[in-house]
C-alpha cells in the first residue's frame, strides 16, 4: 500500500505504474481535479488531506510535490512511521534536506530520493563497462530540452520557478547523481549559469558546470532548457579507451552506448525505441523491496550540496 502525495505530471505517472504493478495506491492532492487523470484506473483511493492518506497505514509514501514542500510532507510521513521516497531534488534548500535526513534517522525510518536515471539503460551500461576504459581521466555530460516542449502545460511547472525549487540545475540533478555514482565525491565546483533562453522562466535555463572529483576525475556538465530536440548523454575518457552514451528524442528515445579503444569502436547497446517508463518501473520495484539500490536521503543531500 503506497501513498503518492502530489498528482501532477510525475505523481500521476507513479500512480499508474504502481497500479500496473498491483499495488494499492492512495492518491493524495489538495486539488481533486488532478484525480481525473487516472479515473479510468481501478482500486485507486483518492484523498485531499495528508492526514487522511497516512491514516490508511501505508507501507511506503512517495512525495511528488514541488521541492519546497518536500520536507514538511516527508517528515509527516516519518512521524507516522512510514518509509518515504522523495522526488528529486530532495529539497529546495540544504536546511530542508538536513531536516529530512535528521528526522528520518531520529525516527528510524528509511528515506530515499528518486534516482531513475541510475536505472536507465544509458548510465547502467556505462557503469557496467567502466572497467574497460582503465582509470577514468575526464568526462563530458549533457542534457538539453526546451522546457515549454516537455509537457502540455508549457512552462507552467515548478521547474520554471526558483522559489519552488526549479531551474535546470535542480531539475537535472540526475547528472550530478549519476556522476557521483560513477566517480565518488566531488572536491571542487565551478559554474557559469543564467537565464538566456526565449521562454524567460523565473530560474536559470542554462548551466555550464565544471566538477573535479576527489578521485581526480574532471567533468564538464552542460545543462539547458533551450534545445528544441531532447538530447542527453555522456563521454567518459580513460587511460585505455572511451565510453559514449547518446540519447536523442522523446517518445521514442533513441539510445546508443559505444566503446572505443586503439582497436576500433564497438556498439555496446542500441535501442531506437526506449520505453520512458522502464527506468521508473525498475526504480519502483526497488522501492517495493528493500530500497538498497536507491539513492539514500543522505546521498541526495550531498548531491544537492554540489
Amino acid at each position: 500500500k503506497i501513498v503518492v502525495v502530489g498528482c501532477g505530471s510525475i505523481g500521476s505517472r507513479y500512480v499508474r505504474l504502481l497500479n500496473d504493478l498491483g499495488v494499492q495506491v492512495i492518491a493524495c492532492d489538495s486539488d481533486p481535479k488532478r484525480f481525473e487523470a487516472f479515473k479510468d484506473l481501478k482500486d485507486i483511493i483518492t484523498v485531499i488531506n495528508l492526514d487522511d492518506a497516512l491514516s490508511t497505514q501505508p507501507d511506503r509514501m512517495i512525495v511528488a510535490t514541488t521541492p519546497n514542500a518536500h520536507a514538511d510532507i516527508a517528515c509527516a510521513g516519518f512521524e507516522a512511521g512510514v518509509n518515504v521516497l522523495i522526488e528529486k531534488p530532495i529539497a529546495s534548500t540544504l536546511e530542508d534536506a538536513r531536516r529530512i535526513v535528521d528526522t528520518a534517522r531520529r525516527l528510524g525510518c528509511s528515506a530515499w530520493v528518486v534516482c531513475n536515471m541510475r536505472f536507465h539503460d544509458g548510465p547502467q551500461t556505462l557503469k557496467h563497462y567502466m572497467n574497460k576504459i582503465g582509470p577514468p581521466l575526464f568526462a563530458r555530460v549533457h542534457f538539453g530540452h526546451r522546457l515549454s516542449q516537455m509537457r502540455p502545460v508549457g512552462t507552467n511547472v515548478f521547474a520554471s520557478s526558483q522559489d519552488e525549487g526549479g531551474g535546470v540545475i535542480l531539475d537535472c540533478i540526475h547528472e550530478i547523481d549519476y556522476l557521483r555514482w560513477f566517480f565518488g565525491e566531488v572536491d571542487t565546483v565551478d559554474s557559469w549559469v543564467g537565464q538566456i533562453g526565449p521562454d524567460k522562466i523565473d530560474a536559470e535555463d542554462y548551466a555550464e558546470i565544471q566538477l573535479q572529483f576527489k578521485s581526480g576525475v574532471r567533468v564538464a556538465v552542460h545543462l539547458d532548457f533551450i534545445m528544441r530536440r531532447k538530447r542527453r548523454g555522456a563521454e567518459i575518457i580513460g587511460t585505455e579507451g572511451n565510453l559514449s552514451w547518446n540519447s536523442e528524442g522523446r517518445s521514442p528515445e533513441n539510445c546508443t552506448v559505444s566503446f572505443a579503444d586503439d582497436k576500433g569502436e564497438s556498439i555496446l547497446l542500441h535501442n531506437p525505441e526506449v520505453d520512458p517508463n522502464v527506468s521508473y518501473i525498475r526504480m519502483l520495484q526497488e522501492l517495493l523491496g528493500n530500497g538498497q539500490n536507491l539513492q539514500s536521503a543522505s546521498d541526495g543531500m550531498r548531491a544537492l550540496s554540489v
